[in-house]
């Protein structure tokens, strides 16, 4: 596959290695197309195929101005694609790149959206629904919030360089572990960070809808909607199992909070349905693109091909607007190692026997990683797995 010979004049520039990163260059696939790979480290993203050329550098600058200089030597020029908030952020701070046409280049709305309670001004004069919530300026402040009820759930206003040193989101049931968490959050050297505290909404995981849109000026071009089915932790964490289906309900706040932000690219956000009220609740905004992302093609909605096709000024209406076949995207053997194993040690109610587990993948499934057409990210990973477990066996010794 030479990206020379790619009948468009751009090519797709994933930037990150990770899973986020494989799923997003996969995306493309389809139209024949093989793409680049940015990043500062080596990942599973560079293991595949469709990855035709990778540049990893130390500097993430280094290496688009690298990047830019192939893709004009081979008379190409770049889609460059955010996998993570942190490129989001960074990217759009960059201003405009040689050779590089940056997807969600807008920094005031990237900001806004990256910022959990930016658009709250917005929200409240638009009239989409959010939790109850109250901003901190620093974790000790948490201890002066009184007007809202438990549980509360807690997490970082703006989460890069936050989830991987500490847990993405917190469930607080009692005053007491508001106090042990402002603790945890000092000894992680992370008490001066700014946060939100919302009621916590209740319902399982299933009730969290994650919403991706190809947007236009404002306009829905296309978008899909899949549910959590498993999440680890299970209360507050990642998607490990979603299912993509028909969810209309969750369309209408979506489209309300797009129209209202002219937003111009590809836009992803959390809601979760109430069940107390029967609305959608807005969570969190991801102006990129996303883990689960890999399932896209066989919903028969590519939101991600119509935004690249249509930036071309090709036709997309082959590209229906409405999911056409239910799938299940699976995080390879995380998911089934956290529901059969690590729930038991320390969420025991979310523990499922496998014959359980094995009930829930009917249909369409989708890994993350796993891939019969494109083998070499998953024995990549195996490989680095295998890796870690020697090295913990040694250092036990």
């Amino acid at each position: 596959m030479k990206l020379a010979q790619c009948p468009y004049e751009y090519i797709p520039v994933v930037l990150g290695s990770n899973m986020n990163s494989l799923g997003t260059i996969r995306a493309f696939r389809s139209l024949g197309v093989g793409g680049i790979i940015v990043a500062e480290e080596d990942g599973v993203a560079c293991y595949s195929k469709y990855a035709v050329k990778t540049f990893i550098q130390d500097d993430l600058v280094e290496g688009l101005e690298k990047a830019g200089a192939y893709l004009a030597s081979i008379g190409k020029k770049g889609y460059l694609l955010a996998t993570s908030d942190d490129y989001a952020l960074r990217v759009t701070r960059l201003g405009s790149l040689p050779n590089f046409h940056i997807v969600n280049n807008n920094p005031e709305t990237i900001q806004a959206c990256l910022d959990k309670t930016g658009l709250y001004p917005l929200f409240d004069e638009i009239g989409v629904d959010y939790p109850r919530s109250r901003r901190v300026e620093e974790g000790k402040d948490l201890l002066d919030i009184h007007d809202l009820k438990f549980p509360l759930l807690v997490k970082p206003v703006v989460s890069i360089h936050f989830s991987d040193r500490f847990d993405k989101a917190t469930i607080l049931h009692e005053e007491e572990a508001v106090k042990n968490y402002v603790e945890r959050l000092k000894e992680a050297g992370l008490d001066r960070r700014v946060l939100v505290a919302q009621e916590y909404i209740p319902g399982s995981e299933q009730n969290l809808i994650y919403y991706f849109a190809y947007v236009k000026k404002g306009e829905t071009i296309r978008e899909v909607a899949s549910r959590k089915i498993r999440q680890y932790p299970p209360n507050a964490g990642t998607t490990t199992a979603g299912l993509y289906e028909d969810i209309p309900g969750v369309c209408p706040a979506a489209q309300k909070i797009n129209r209202a932000l002219a937003f111009d690219g590809l836009h992803g956000m959390e809601f979760k349905y109430d069940p107390r009220d029967g609305k959608y609740y807005f969570l969190d905004s991801n102006p990129r693109t996303y883990l689960d992302i890999s399932a896209l093609e066989p919903t028969g909605v590519n939101v991600l091909q119509a935004a690249y096709l249509d930036f071309l000024g090709q036709p997309i209406d082959f590209i229906p607007k409405k999911v056409q076949k239910k799938v299940l995207w699976v995080k390879d053997h995380e998911d089934i190692l956290r529901a059969l194993f690590f729930n038991r040690k320390k969420y025991p109610d979310f523990t499922l026997s496998y014959g359980q587990y094995k009930k829930t993948l009917q249909g369409t499934v989708v890994f993350a990683v796993k891939d019969a057409d494109d083998p070499k990210p998953r024995r990549y990973l195996n490989r680095e797995r295998m890796k870690t477990l020697v090295q913990k066996i040694f250092r036990r010794r």
